[in-house]
């Protein structure tokens, strides 16, 4: 079993019995040799694309408390603001001619040296959080601690790391089709289909917990080779 499969497997994706019980109806009229050939290779791509959804998803789970977490910053910057400017308020009430009791200058600069170093760190949370929302060609570990090093140039590669290929659905399952309908052998010249494509790659998002229709598929298969002038 390769690691992506193994992988794959502990995050939900089903045996690869389930896989060949669901396809070879469908792929019935393919030779006996061919067929398990066609059958392992899509099971490697529906093991590929388990962890790329779960990637996605724990990618957008971190963006979401990286943004609370940069929130929270803001709102206690607000109240230094507030506290700043209530010993500002305090000094100027304070009478002239009585002993300088109150010097509220020390403060106020450390509370200002503090809305600096906060300021910085909700930058950088801002930044982390809008790197993990569409993470499209930044590096990241699959599953592995949550690290993200924005550069500029862009992304600091790390042993391990893997390119995230987006968070939109067409960004995953787009080519997830084309990988399947490129795996899938074309009808002989001159002889009519052995088995429907379109149907076929539905079936797969369907073993994966993911309703496509048909005609989404053969939408979908469309706009890839428009996009790709084959």
């Amino acid at each position: 079993m390769s690691s992506s499969i193994e992988l794959a497997s502990q995050l939900g994706l089903k045996p690869y019995e389930e896989f060949e019980r669901a396809l070879s109806p469908l792929l019935k009229r393919l030779p006996t040799e061919q067929l398990s050939e066609i059958l392992k290779k899509i099971y490697l791509l529906a093991a590929e694309k388990t962890i790329d959804e779960c990637d996605r998803k724990e990618t957008l789970e971190w963006a979401q408390e990286l943004q609370r977490r940069r929130q929270s910053v803001s709102a206690c910057r607000t109240h230094l603001k507030t506290a700043t400017d209530e010993l500002l308020a305090a000094q100027t009430k304070f009478h002239p001619e009585l002993p300088k009791w109150l010097d509220v200058a020390p403060m106020v600069e450390q509370l200002k040296r503090l809305d600096t170093f906060l300021a910085d760190k909700e930058t950088l949370l801002n930044r982390f959080a809008g790197v993990l929302a569409d993470p499209t060609g930044s590096q990241i570990a699959h599953h592995g601690p949550a690290m993200i090093i924005p550069l500029d140039p862009p992304f600091l590669e790390f042993e391990g790391g893997a390119v995230f290929p987006g968070r939109g659905v067409t960004d995953l399952d787009d080519p997830f089709v084309a990988a399947l309908d490129e795996c899938l052998p074309s009808a002989p010249e001159g002889r009519r289909r052995r088995f429907d494509r379109d149907k076929v790659i539905a079936k797969v998002f369907g073993l994966l917990w993911q309703g496509r229709t048909k005609s989404s598929i053969t939408q979908a298969r469309r706009r890839i080779k428009r996009a790709t002038g084959s």
